[in-house]
């Protein structure tokens, strides 16, 4: 760890370093910077856990949750047992949509998150329509809004397919109650992909040393330093440290800059290469 550390200030500026770097393999500067990125994409992985899950996440989810328990009837439970929905209360039931779940467009054929009309078993389009909601709940099936059905502008499942249970606010509420502390949990299951995201999308960026090579070049002519094409891509791995740490801070600030990134690149080789006599 200490040896990364060292190398990554030394990546940032030591010329001394820099001029070392004429006389290493290419094989150390590419164990460098996978050891970098290693690093740094378990560190982001970490802070993003930390404070976008843990801190936001958990506190979107939270309000979420009671404003579900909140919009769900006290009165109403609803029943699904062999295949048959049936309900407590008088049918049809209409439960009115928030206003802001929906757009302004969306709220002159909108206007029910769910219509309960267990006495009838028949279903028309006709119906549907009329009662401007998301779902229709009938007797032994369940019609919903679904803009890519093939049946049309909704899609229906058969209520068999489904298991036995029982719908009502104080269910509702055992059930987010219970799934809780999975929230808290689900970040960590998911960190490894994150950590591979992140270092992927930086292995990426050696790509723009392709490219970067090319000015590196022209700046050790202009120090008087002679390389060659493949040693000024390596070089340019060392310089991309400084850029990459910014370049996350930029990110969400600006946006991913290419401009900024390549400039302070360009910049780290300048003031790290030092001035050479020609002989």
């Amino acid at each position: 760890m200490k040896k990364i550390i060292t190398k990554l200030k030394d990546s940032i500026y030591n010329p001394n370093y820099y001029m070392g770097l004429l006389t290493k393999s290419g094989g150390y500067s590419y164990k460098y910077y996978f050891s970098f990125i290693a690093l740094l994409s378990v560190l982001l992985t970490i802070i993003l856990i930390i404070v976008s899950f843990i801190f936001i996440l958990s506190s979107r989810i939270n309000k979420i949750s009671e404003k579900i328990i909140e919009y769900y009837p006290d009165e109403l439970v609803i029943t699904i047992k062999d295949g048959k929905a049936t309900s407590n209360v008088e049918e049809p039931y209409f439960l009115k949509a928030p206003k802001e779940l929906f757009t302004k467009e969306q709220e002159r054929i909108l206007e029910n998150i769910l219509v309960i009309n267990t006495n009838e078993a028949n279903f028309s389009i006709e119906e549907f329509n009329e009662y401007k909601t998301i779902s229709l709940l009938k007797n032994d099936i369940l019609i919903y809004y679904s803009k890519n059905s093939d049946s049309g502008n909704f899609s229906i499942q058969q209520l068999s397919r489904f298991s036995d249970i029982t719908i009502s606010n104080e269910s509702i509420s055992s059930f987010l109650e219970k799934a809780r502390p999975f929230v808290k949990i689900f970040p960590i299951i998911l960190s490894p992909f994150i950590v591979i995201f992140i270092f992927i999308t930086l292995l990426l960026k050696m790509v723009y040393m392709f490219a970067g090579a090319l000015p590196i070049l022209l700046i050790a002519k202009i120090k008087g330093i002679k390389i060659k094409y493949w040693k000024a891509y390596h070089i340019g791995l060392h310089a991309m440290t400084l850029p990459i740490l910014v370049n996350f801070v930029v990110f969400f600030l600006l946006g991913n800059s290419l401009l900024i990134f390549a400039i302070i690149t360009l910049l780290m080789v300048a003031v790290n290469f030092k001035p050479q006599e020609n002989k």
